[in-house]
């Protein structure tokens, strides 16, 4: 077991920070280990007799609130059965004074207490802790007595209604809201309305909290001045031209050439409209048309310099209106956003409160709810009764994750804190206040995370609580537990030049560099060159499908690059590593060891998925599953439909190519290429066996779809069926999740209302939702995600191939924020920047900014999640990557790195910073065999080989037979199914491997016939039986590992040689390889199998020279090992 080693001067610091009597705000860097140091906090406070009711520690995440919960109750269950020795050793690393006896005693009943504690130790998220405070005060916060939270679905759900009937009822009884809602679908246009109506809901509620109607000061915000409504505008502009002047203007203009000639015309149709009374926004566009350019620029030529020079005056005229109309164009962009606003807060106080009935009638509370109606709670006048109330009082706070907490949430957690600054006379009972966070790391601005708060809230407390007399200190924590200093290193890089670390920290020179708590080992950084694409035209050959994937379109080759790379990484013996984080040792690169990360779930991570598996790459799937629109339960709602009506010859094809059939296209075609009837006739017509089993399967489900619940329906397809098996064989572990979301639907379908096959399977089809998969848990495969979603993972590698988009305004709700600070918000509409007055356009660019900082941050959060190696790609469309996008940061910084040959083409070049690791002091260096199973790969290996005259072929590990015979033929098919079922069968647990066994062979039934499979199974089962065999099927065994390599022959030439081991396994005393035989086992070995075996022995014993290779033939008949370990090397 290696451990990290502490240097004295952090420890220092984790102590200062976990000491309960102070309170301490600490600004920690990624993998700074912020959760051991809340824990040992709590610990700290437990130990000082603390009640664990006075203790309220809030996270971000219920899946961190379980961590940190697990990690103390983990610790405590140990001090109970430690003796004093070490347990003293134990409190002294919490940062806590050597104990005496009786605080060993408390120590030791710590677990106890803290589980008897009624409502236990409060480890929560904030939203949690609201539930419960206004639980118990439903009076005082005006909250329903028993109510529920509705989660996310229920709360779309009733905001979908809300906005249905608020439209229809305005459509249905005219007048206001009539009117407001022509406006606003005539200004949103095709730009759509539901991310504006969530954005400006949002924002009103949080006004109307503070005020009744803020939004009468948005006149005033805008610079409005007199000229408030568009008609009074049209009209001003309009009567500057209805005048005797302007027809005289327009007769001269008559008189030049064509272009005057054109602008006179423009004016007398003007004059026309005019006189027939035309409405003002009819005419104001025609006359701006005149003076500006579509684009909203001023035209530089009103008039023919001939004409100008004979009449000044005219010109003079003209220019002069042209500056008129000009600000009066501002005008009316102010009173035209004062029009579209009132327009949309109208129709959002018709949703809100529809919404807040639908809720009540219910008797429910939204997560926003949860925050106002605390917020109101505490900041009632009465607010310290309730506090009491609560557990006899809170006395230590903790928070987690402080970068993302919200405006609203920061005044709950001052108010819990108003009396903690009082002073010391105010209370005899220490208490104390704990943040940890990171400002970089804050990428939640969507959820109303405010990072600019950080910083403002933290000299905001340190006031309160020095004016006060009460301890408080700022702590920092830059060293990491996770990255390697040359990955620490290339952040610092990354953010060194000033527009880099712009949003990252409040001034530039907060920056706190990063420091590793693994110095020694190695690491590596890769940027490859972007990929673009070039200009093409589309294929004349209508035959193309529309869909279908350019040869050189750059998400798809970045794609394949990737996956390339990573199956070239994870390839064994490939000679690359990484270190163990138990032993600390080399090791190989498993897919695990992986993650690929992205900044939307757009085509590139689809096509990285792809490509992953293309390769053969292990890869978890996406980490966020469209349920509706998932394979799996396409081809469960196939299949349900197919039951229902029979002759629904689509549904049932479709259910006969899902894994619970396997048909191909082929054999559907062979089952009725000419029939006149529905298909499931062809289907009970046919002889076909396996055609036989698919119809008496469809015929017992639709019996059962007759009568049975959705639920009961899918539980014994999915169950006793087989289907689940079947899927998850075929589909991958993804299928996993998609499967148990189903069911779960179907669940729940059931408790809502009469159950019904048919309207359940109308309910899937129609839903618009998906799920969030735990990557976390998805060990021995690739995790392709968002970084959002792997905020607080880890990863050995880290590729980030998506550098070159940034954020685009057009994704941005175009509502906005006019308030000042402090201010409740004051909320503008403007759907297009052309539109846009002054203050608006301010505010969009602020709004730009903002969201350029999170993108920036949104990087930092990604690099840090690398251990040992990070790779960063790019791709972009013919248009030239923006120049603050991550490729260009990354270019701009390591534009003159240490250049090598790419491994797609030597004829590009890759950046390289490698940083080898500085050696370990104190300590001889490793012996070859304990740094890891590999060497390092020597010198030669990276350098290119000429090939020779006359290439030998490779001589391979068997030979290669004639043409086989029908027996022959079946012999191979055998040997094929039964290689497979050793191959796939030992990632299941011992007791699942038979069923998994059948949902193998009959996911894939051209591979045996069904009554083959029953001896099959049996015969691959009691090889993996055999206790010599154990851990070649046990954790760390490969599979059909590809041998590649050369051996000398007795004449001293060389000869190349390639095969696959059937399994291999690296163990501490020995590398065992075996090759399993399905054919009649033989007394004596024939000579061509020991050959094969030599020729193993040759090419992979120089891997692994401190250890012995042992080599197994394994006649699986039988079965028997036999032993061909000291047999020698082949020679010839």
């Amino acid at each position: 077991m290696t451990a990290l080693v502490v240097p004295p001067h952090l420890t220092a610091r984790q102590h200062l920070a976990s000491d309960p009597k102070s309170s301490i705000w600490v600004s920690a860097n990624a993998g700074s280990g912020k959760t051991h140091v809340l824990t040992q906090r709590v610990m700290r406070l437990l130990l000082m007799g603390v009640p664990p009711s006075k203790i309220l520690c809030l996270t971000f995440t219920k899946a961190a609130a379980a961590e940190m919960s697990a990690r103390v109750f983990r610790e405590l269950s140990k001090w109970t059965a430690l003796d004093d020795g070490p347990l003293r050793e134990k409190i002294i690393e919490t940062g806590a004074p050597a104990p005496d006896a009786k605080d060993l005693v408390l120590a030791r009943r710590l677990f106890t207490r803290t589980v008897e504690t009624p409502g236990g130790l409060k480890i929560q998220t904030i939203h949690a802790f609201c539930e419960r405070l206004l639980h118990l005060f439903p009076f005082e916060a005006n909250v329903p007595a028993h109510f529920e939270v509705a989660d996310d679905k229920r709360t779309e759900e009733m905001l979908s209604l809300a906005r249905y009937a608020a439209i229809a009822d305005a459509q249905r009884r005219g007048g206001p809201q009539a009117e407001a809602l022509a406006t606003l679908a005539e200004a949103a246009g095709s730009l759509g309305l539901d991310p504006v109506l969530g954005v400006a809901m949002r924002l009103r509620k949080a006004a109307k909290r503070v005020e009744p109607d803020p939004q009468h000061k948005l006149a005033a915000a805008l610079g409005a001045g007199n000229l408030v409504s568009v008609d009074d505008v049209h009209r001003v502009m309009i009567e500057g031209i209805a005048t005797a002047r302007w027809r005289e203007i327009a007769a001269y203009l008559a008189t030049g050439s064509r272009s005057d000639v054109a602008r006179a015309a423009e004016l007398e149709e003007l004059f026309a409209a005019l006189r027939n009374e035309a409405k003002g926004a009819d005419l104001v566009p025609r006359l701006l048309a005149i003076f500006f350019t579509q684009k909203g620029d001023r035209r530089g030529s009103l008039m023919t310099r001939a004409l100008a020079t004979k009449r000044p005056d005219i010109l003079a005229d003209l220019e002069d209106e042209q500056t008129r109309l000009l600000a009066l164009r501002e005008q009316l962009k102010v009173a035209e956003a004062i029009d579209r606003t009132q327009a949309l807060v109208t129709i959002v106080d018709a949703i809100i409160d529809r919404y807040d009935a639908a809720k009540g009638a219910a008797g429910l509370l939204d997560f926003d709810d949860l925050i106002d109606r605390t917020r109101g709670l505490l900041e009632r006048s009465d607010a310290g009764w309730v506090l009491h109330k609560l557990d006899a009082g809170i006395d230590h706070v903790l928070v987690d994750e402080a970068q993302d907490t919200s405006e609203a949430q920061w005044r709950i957690l001052e108010k819990l804190t108003d009396d903690f600054a009082a002073g010391a006379g105010a209370r005899q009972t220490s208490r104390s206040f704990f943040v940890v966070g990171d400002e970089k790391q804050s990428i939640f601005s969507f959820q109303g995370a405010a990072p600019l708060m950080f910083d403002g809230m933290r000299s905001r407390f340190e006031r309160r609580f020095k004016q006060g007399g009460e301890p408080f200190a700022r702590v920092a924590l830059n060293a990491s537990f996770r990255s390697t200093p040359g990955i620490l290193a290339a952040v610092d890089e990354m953010f060194e030049p000033a527009p880099h670390r712009d949003g990252l920290v409040a001034a530039a020179d907060d920056w706190t560099p990063h420091e590793s708590l693994k110095p020694t080992l190695p690491s590596l950084v890769e940027i490859w060159p972007p990929i673009g694409a070039t200009a093409t035209t589309d294929p004349e050959d209508w035959k193309i499908p529309l869909d279908l994937e350019a040869e050189d379109d750059p998400v798809s080759k970045l794609a394949d690059r990737v996956a390339r790379k990573i199956k070239a990484l994870t390839a064994p013996a490939s000679g690359e590593h990484v270190h163990d984080a138990r032993t600390g040792l080399r090791r190989e690169i498993s897919a695990g060891d992986i993650l690929v990360l992205v900044r939307t779930r757009n085509a590139f991570f689809e096509a990285v998925i792809r490509a992953l598996k293309a390769h053969g790459v292990p890869v978890a799937g996406a980490d966020r599953l469209d349920v509706a629109n998932h394979i799996a339960v396409m081809d469960l709602v196939a299949a349900g439909r197919a039951a229902l009506l029979p002759d629904d010859d689509l549904s049932l094809a479709c259910a006969l190519k899902s894994p619970l059939f396997g048909f191909t296209d082929d054999d559907l075609l062979a089952l009725a290429p000419n029939r006149k009837g529905p298909l499931v006739a062809a289907l009970a017509a046919s002889g076909d066996p396996r055609h036989k089993a698919a119809h008496e399967a469809m015929t017992r489900w639709a019996a059962r779809a007759a009568g049975a619940s959705p639920f009961a329906f899918y539980v014994e397809l999915l169950g006793r069926d087989g289907g689940r098996l079947k899927m998850e064989a075929r589909l991958g572990p993804e299928a996993h999740d998609a499967i148990d979301e189903f069911l779960r639907l179907a669940l729940e379908h059931e408790a809502t209302g009469a159950p019904s096959l048919t309207s359940f399977l109308a309910d899937v089809e129609a839903l618009d939702s998906s799920i969030k998969r735990d990557m976390e848990g998805q060990g021995g495969t690739v995790r392709v995600m968002t970084v959002h979603a792997a905020k607080g993972l880890e990863a050995k590698i880290v590729f980030l191939p998506d550098t070159c988009a940034v954020p685009t305004a057009r994704l941005d709700p175009p509502v906005f924020d006019l308030a000042a600070e402090g201010a409740p918000p004051l909320i503008a509409w403007s759907p297009r920047s052309g539109d846009d007055p002054a203050p608006i356009a301010e505010a969009r660019k602020r709004q730009r900014e903002a969201s350029m900082r999170e993108y920036r941050r949104l990087l930092y959060v990604a690099m840090t999640r690398a251990e040992e190696r990070l790779y960063l790609a790019a791709f972009y469309n013919i248009h030239k990557p923006p120049e603050d996008c991550w490729s260009a940061m990354a270019e701009t910084v390591f534009g003159e790195a240490e250049t090598v040959a790419a491994f797609w083409d030597e004829a590009e070049v890759v950046r390289r910073i490698h940083r080898p690791g500085a050696p370990a002091t104190g300590a001889a260096p490793r012996a070859q065999h304990e740094q890891g199973r590999f060497p390092t790969p020597p010198p030669w290996l990276g350098q290119p080989v000429a090939p020779p005259a006359s290439p030998k072929p490779p001589q391979r590990a068997t030979r290669v037979a004639a043409a086989p015979s029908p027996e022959r033929r079946r012999a191979l098919a055998y040997g094929e199914a039964l290689h497979l079922l050793l191959q796939a069968l030992p990632a299941h647990p011992p007791g699942e491997r038979e069923a998994a066994a059948h949902a193998l062979l009959a996911a894939q039934p051209g591979l045996a016939p069904e009554p083959e499979r029953a001896g099959l199974i049996a015969e691959a089962l009691a090889v993996m039986a055999l206790p010599e065999l154990a851990p070649l099927f046990g954790p760390g065994a490969r599979a059909e590992v590809p041998v590649l390599g050369r051996t000398t022959r007795a004449d001293g030439s060389e000869v190349e040689v390639s095969g696959k081991v059937d399994r291999l396994v690296v163990t501490p005393d020995a590398v065992l390889i075996a090759d399993f035989k399905s054919g009649p086992a033989h007394a004596v070995v024939p000579p061509d199998y020991r050959r094969q075996m030599q020729l193993y022995h040759s090419v992979l014993a120089p891997l692994w020279p401190e250890r012995p290779l042992r080599l197994l033939l394994v006649w699986t008949s039988v079965p028997r090992v036999v032993d061909l370990t000291a047999e020698p090397p082949a020679a010839s």
